[in-house]
């Protein structure tokens, strides 16, 4: 008889997988973008989009959609940019926009899925981190919502901090974000 010695190879979930499929097991929904090849062939209308691009999207029990991306944020020369974070920083989810339908708006609806969202990444131990643009800045000029200081200020309330001086980056759950605590001030 012949024994046969199969190695098993684990290949871990990718931080924003992980983060969705915990966010659906709390009560989101989940929406994705259908790709063919480099092509976005269509999403469903709940899926964020910030100008060109569709995320995948979480939309909380209360209407509030969240958009992430695996990208990692930087800094340089006073630019954001974005890189794949399996070579940057491996623990980290992007939320690309937080979109509150018009009607809905001022009742605490936004914080609640922010709180969730957080309370997810702190339990799987991840860093969220985001670009803090209104997004008119997306939306041809038309007023979406709130301003930037507005954006900074909820945010900071949220617990979230500025990570470079230029306040471009804001993120949560990370050593950096505690370092930058004094940034938004």
């Amino acid at each position: 008889m012949t024994q046969v010695n199969e190695t098993v190879q684990v290949v871990e979930e990718a931080p924003v997988t992980r983060l969705i499929n915990d966010m659906v097991h709390r009560g989101c929904e989940y929406d994705a973008p259908f790709y063919y090849g480099p092509r976005i062939l269509g999403a469903n209308e709940k899926a964020v989009r910030v100008g060109l691009t569709v995320y995948p999207t979480l939309t909380h029990s209360n209407g509030v959609r969240i958009g992430l991306s695996g990208e990692t944020l930087y800094v340089a020369k006073n630019q954001v940019y974005r890189a794949d974070s399996a070579f940057s920083d491996p623990d980290t989810v992007q939320i690309a926009a937080i979109i509150c339908p018009r009607e809905l708006r001022g009742c605490g609806r936004a914080s609640k899925a922010l709180d969730l969202l957080q309370h997810s990444a702190l339990q799987l131990g991840l860093r969220l981190q985001l670009e803090a643009i209104p997004l008119k800045a997306y939306c041809g000029g038309q007023k979406t919502g709130l301003s930037c200081q507005q954006l900074l200020a909820w945010y900071e309330r949220h617990g979230w901090c500025a990570t470079d001086e230029g306040k471009k980056i804001l993120e949560f759950n990370s050593e950096r974000a505690i370092r930058g605590k004094k940034l938004l001030s």
